[in-house]
C-alpha cells in the first residue's frame, strides 16, 4: 500500500510565503501611490487663475498632510526603518507639515505649492521605486532600527533639516524663476502663480536659519552616537563630509546675507548647492548603500 504523506510540500512553503509577502508589498505600493497622488490636488489648485488662499486651499493642503502623516505612521508602526523608501516618505511628510505651518506665518507662502507639490510627488515616485529595488535586493523593503535617546535626536534632526532645506530650495527656485521673468520683462502664468521675490526670499531665509540650527543638532548627535559605538568622536565618511560641507555653506550664506546683503539669484544658487549636498549626504548615501551596493 502506498503511504500518503501528511507533510506539506517543502518547496511549496517558500513559494506561498513569497506570494503572501508579494501581496503585502503590492498593498504597500498601492497605498503609497494613493498617498503620493494626494499631494497633486493642492498644486493643481494653485495653478488656477482664480486661486486664492481660501478654505478650499487649506482643505486640500491639510488633507494631504494628514494622508502623508497617516501613511508614515502606518509604515513606522514596527519602528524606524532604515530603508531609502521610508526615509523619503518621512521627509515628504515632515516637509508638508512644516509647509502647512509656514502658511500661517508667511502670507504668500501658499503660492509655493505650485512648485512644491509636483516636486514632492516626484520624490514619492522615487520612494516607490526604491521599495521595489530594496525588496528585490534583500527580500525585505526595510529593516527596523533600535532606538535610544541619541538615535531619536539624530533621526529627528536629520529629517527636519532635510525638510526645512527642501522648503528653502523650493523658495530659491521661485526666486530664480521670478527674477528671470523680470529680467526678460515677460508676463507668464508661472510668474503670476509664484510668490513675489521678497516673500520667497523671506521663506528662504527663515528656512535656512532653522535648517542650520537643526543641522548643528544633527552633527552633535551624530558625534555622540559615533562616540558611544566606536569610541571615536568623528568618522570621516561621505555622509559626514557632505553634511558638514552643507552646514558650513549654509552658515556662510547666512553670514553673507546678514553682513553683505547677498540675495536674489546669487543667494538662491548657494541654497540649491547646499540642498544638493544634503541630498547626496542623506538619501544619496542610503541609495548607494541600500540599493546600488545592496
Amino acid at each position: 500500500m502506498t503511504e500518503i504523506s501528511c507533510q506539506p510540500n517543502a518547496k511549496a512553503l517558500p513559494s506561498q510565503s513569497r506570494m503572501l509577502y508579494r501581496g503585502i508589498m503590492d498593498e504597500k505600493l498601492i497605498i503609497g501611490m494613493l498617498t503620493a497622488l494626494s499631494i497633486l490636488p493642492v498644486g493643481a489648485y494653485t495653478l488656477r487663475a482664480d486661486a486664492v488662499n481660501n478654505r478650499l486651499y487649506w482643505l486640500l493642503l491639510i488633507s494631504s498632510a494628514l494622508v502623508f502623516s497617516g501613511f508614515t505612521l502606518y509604515r513606522l508602526q514596527l519602528g524606524w526603518q532604515r530603508g531609502l523608501a521610508d526615509s523619503l516618505f518621512v521627509c515628504v511628510a515632515v516637509t508638508l507639515v512644516l509647509y502647512t505651518l509656514a502658511n500661517r506665518w508667511f502670507r504668500e507662502s501658499w503660492r509655493l505649492a505650485v512648485l512644491l507639490s509636483p516636486y514632492l510627488f516626484i520624490i514619492c515616485l522615487l520612494a516607490l521605486l526604491a521599495y521595489e529595488s530594496e525588496l528585490q535586493i534583500s527580500g525585505n523593503d526595510s529593516i527596523a532600527v533600535t532606538l535610544d535617546g541619541w538615535t531619536v535626536v539624530h533621526i529627528v534632526s536629520a529629517v527636519t533639516a532635510y525638510a526645512t532645506i527642501t522648503l528653502a530650495a523650493v523658495a530659491a527656485v521661485s526666486v530664480l524663476v521670478q527674477e528671470r521673468l523680470l529680467k526678460a520683462k515677460k508676463d507668464s502664468n508661472w510668474g503670476r502663480r509664484l510668490p513675489p521675490v521678497a516673500d520667497s526670499e523671506n521663506i528662504e531665509l527663515i528656512s535656512l536659519f532653522v535648517s542650520e540650527a537643526v543641522l548643528a543638532v544633527g552633527i552633535v548627535s551624530g558625534m555622540a552616537l559615533q562616540l558611544s559605538s566606536s569610541g571615536s568622536i568623528l568618522e570621516v565618511d561621505h555622509k559626514t563630509l557632505l553634511t558638514v560641507l552643507a552646514f558650513l555653506l549654509v552658515g556662510l550664506l547666512l553670514v553673507a546675507r546678514m553682513r553683505m546683503g547677498i540675495r536674489g539669484r546669487s543667494a538662491a544658487r548657494y541654497v540649491l548647492i547646499s540642498y544638493l549636498l544634503i541630498t547626496l549626504g542623506y538619501p544619496g548615501v542610503k541609495w548607494v548603500s541600500n540599493i546600488l551596493i545592496g
